[in-house]
């Protein structure tokens, strides 16, 4: 929308919840807008913005959806060490389209006899922010088991365009674990009627989601969009944490990057609630409860860390 600067009287938007500026050129925020304590979504990424994010958008009570990757203040990555393989385009077999973000498509493919999905990020602008910051991030992240397996990195695409090779989820083993917010819930997910979790798959997805986010900030990325519906779970309960259109890598050194990590982790008790919501029967619906209000408490410093809620989630009892 070509929005340079907010009017101050944005501050007396008491109830507003989700502010989708991403590429707009934004050269910074009016410090009016730290009145909007129910924000829970912002996007400033691929904006102007010089300066680091003040201080007040961290301690914001309610936001757990948080981006301003793409920014001069924000786009010194490290070099990245990547160590994965380098492909050349034309020695892959490259099929069917299974997968699009709005930053990227994935397709469905064969390399050295084994079954990949390439990557294929957009160039440009994306709803979230630039496509090469989601590359970036991508690579950063490197390999985890509940993320995406990287096999390497594409080169010679016949448009130019980054390519990141993962091997392929095979299609109906792993779903979705929620769908994208609609009007009515402006932020939260939604999910299928009469959807219902066993106490066991509730916890393994929640560990394997929390030990996800837990190896993104020992590498300094903050996902931004941590959502159910970014979330895919097998049905043995293993989940892979994808998306990286939001996220964000940031300096640890500055003051306000545990506050990152309280932000993702306020999204992970939104998560907690909404499996909460759908689990059948009370095992463990204690604690789960007693960490879904640590994580949503409304000091971002009160908040656990996620290598607490990793510990916690191991031991958590199963009566």
């Amino acid at each position: 929308n070509e929005i340079e600067q907010l009017p101050a009287s944005i501050g007396d938007l008491v109830n507003l919840k989700k502010v989708a500026l991403a590429g707009n050129p934004l050269t910074g925020l009016p410090e009016e807008m730290k009145n909007c304590r129910e924000i829970e979504l912002l996007r400033v990424s691929a904006a102007d913005m010089c300066n680091p994010t003040p201080q007040w958008v961290f301690e914001l009570p309610k936001l757990a959806f948080f981006s301003d990757g793409g920014n001069p203040a924000s786009r010194a990555y490290p070099e990245i060490a990547d160590t994965s393989e380098r492909i050349h385009w034309k020695e892959l077999s490259v099929g069917e389209q299974v997968g699009a973000s709005p930053s990227s498509e994935v397709f469905k493919g064969e390399y050295n006899g084994q079954a990949i999905a390439p990557k294929v990020f957009r160039e440009g602008l994306a709803s979230d922010g630039y496509a090469e910051d989601d590359f970036a991030c991508s690579l950063l992240a490197g390999n985890h088991p509940n993320l995406r397996e990287v096999t390497g990195r594409a080169v010679g695409h016949p448009e130019g365009r980054d390519v990141i090779v993962t091997k392929l989820i095979p299609q109906g083993e792993y779903v979705d674990l929620g769908k994208p917010p609609n009007f009515d819930t402006v932020t939260r997910d939604t999910f299928e009627d009469g959807v219902q979790y066993e106490p066991w798959f509730v916890q393994s997805v929640l560990l394997n989601v929390a030990q996800a986010m837990l190896h993104l900030h020992k590498r300094n990325i903050a996902h931004g969009d941590l959502y159910a519906h970014n979330i895919q779970v097998n049905g043995k309960g293993h989940a892979i944490v994808g998306d990286f259109g939001a996220a964000t890598y940031y300096d640890p050194y500055a003051p306000t990057a545990h506050l990152r990590e309280a932000q993702d982790v306020r999204a992970f008790g939104y998560l907690i609630e909404d499996m909460l919501d759908r689990m059948q029967g009370t095992q463990g619906a204690g604690t789960l409860t007693g960490l879904r209000l640590s994580c949503v408490d409304e000091n971002p410093e009160a908040r656990p860390s996620f290598q607490s809620l990793v510990i916690s989630l191991e031991h958590m009892p199963q009566s």
